[in-house]
């Protein structure tokens, strides 16, 4: 929910904004800024989130010889924490 909130809705209202006084940009072409990298990148995620969730749990169980964890899966959110700061940084520099 913070990811979400932080990710795509907070940077939207913001980016709007900015996109609008600095570069010019009228609604649609903010529109096909915010909306085309937000797709590509739910896409990209859901297509890989599952795969990577299930190999972070296979690797959990072969370091306990075989007892599959679930709670494992909270591992995969490591990546996305580390990188959300960093790509909204890019977008506001």
């Amino acid at each position: 929910m913070t990811a979400f909130g932080f990710g795509s809705v907070a940077f939207a209202v913001s980016g709007a904004q900015l996109f609008r006084s600095i570069y010019g940009f009228d609604t649609a072409q903010t529109g096909l800024l915010l909306g085309i990298p937000l797709l590509l990148g739910s896409v990209l995620g859901e297509m890989t989130a599952g795969g990577f969730s299930d190999w972070i749990v296979l690797r959990d169980a072969r370091k306990r010889e075989g007892e599959r964890r679930y709670e494992a899966r909270l591992q995969a959110l490591w990546p996305a924490v580390l990188l959300l700061p960093v790509t909204i940084l890019q977008w506001t520099v």
